[in-house]
């Protein structure tokens, strides 16, 4: 009876040590599976950024073969520059181009080409500050915060410091959110348009068709090649508002801001005396695109949707 009773106690010993570690696994699975489900909410509804210099790319690209192609699509949406002569409530199609056609405006007159080139990259533009804009409105949300004496969560100083880092701001520190603010703001549409127009020939040149550069950013190997028209559009503008050589251009924006005016592409344009080695007289081209071809009529656009298409 002895041997007997040890031999149950071992094998009720044994029967325990499997049912604790069964239930160890069971529980370790539900973790797994509740963490790999488990998205953590980020303040304001914007997640944190994931690397400093990542130039997200919008929601739908939009790939054509020919001019042709393109100018149908554009008619498609109603798409027409021509009707556009207020100098409000101008609505651009959110047809965002992954890329430029390689016959790009041939056999157009010079005014039909200027048209499409607008048309092509006033939508990317448009994506490119709204980005921007959204950047801007969590920074003067977190910066109310600091100036109320109030404590920033630890997601809010990760997204801050990810800020600074994209708009290569060196001693960053919370309680100096102005000098952030100053580099986080919008380009004006004239402005990025103009320089658009006069980089690329109206989207002519080989740069444009070929490696998706909008805005004549050079290497020591050349014009710098993009996956697509609006990372170039947006490292354009990180360019502008991170690049030690155009603090100018950001502090006339900054006055700007401070007086309650609208951004001004001809004032801002004072700033980039070193954007090209022509310096002063490419200064002079891109504002005579601006006043000749009245882009400043774009500078209050806004994208407007497209309609879902029925199946």
């Amino acid at each position: 009876m002895i041997k007997q009773s040890s031999f149950l106690k071992k094998i009720n010993f044994c029967i325990s040590r499997v049912i604790v570690a069964g239930a160890l696994l069971l529980i370790a699975a539900l973790y797994i599976m509740v963490a790999k489900n488990y998205i953590k909410p980020s303040s304001f509804g914007i997640s944190p950024l994931k690397a400093a210099a990542t130039v997200t790319q919008p929601k739908t690209f939009i790939e054509v073969q020919t001019t042709k192609e393109l100018t149908a699509l554009f008619d498609q949406h109603d798409y027409s520059l021509e009707t556009d002569n207020t100098t409000s409530g101008i609505t651009i199609p959110a047809l965002y181009l992954a890329t430029l056609p390689n016959d790009f405006a041939q056999n157009l007159t010079v005014a039909e080409k200027k048209a499409l080139f607008m048309q092509a990259i006033l939508p990317l533009i448009l994506e490119a500050n709204n980005e921007i804009a959204q950047e801007r409105a969590m920074l003067i949300s977190l910066q109310e915060i600091v100036e109320n004496k109030g404590n920033l969560l630890e997601s809010q100083k990760e997204w801050l410091e990810n800020l600074a880092e994209k708009y290569r701001l060196k001693n960053f520190s919370y309680d100096k959110l102005e000098e952030l603010l100053v580099r986080v703001d919008e380009i004006p549409v004239s402005m990025a348009l103009a320089q658009a127009a006069e980089e690329t020939g109206w989207g002519r040149s080989y740069a444009a068709r070929i490696k998706n550069a909008t805005h004549g950013v050079t290497l020591p190997s050349g014009v710098k090649a993009y996956e697509s028209l609006v990372i170039s559009v947006k490292a354009y503008m990180r360019n502008l508002n991170a690049n030690p050589a155009y603090k100018k251009m950001r502090t006339i924006r900054a006055n700007l801001r401070s007086q309650n005016k609208e951004l001004c592409g001809v004032q801002m344009m004072d700033g980039l005396y070193y954007y090209s080695e022509l310096h002063q007289a490419y200064i002079k081209k891109v504002k005579k695109h601006i006043e000749h071809h009245n882009l400043e009529r774009f500078d209050g656009a806004q994208l407007r949707d497209l309609p879902v298409l029925s199946s």
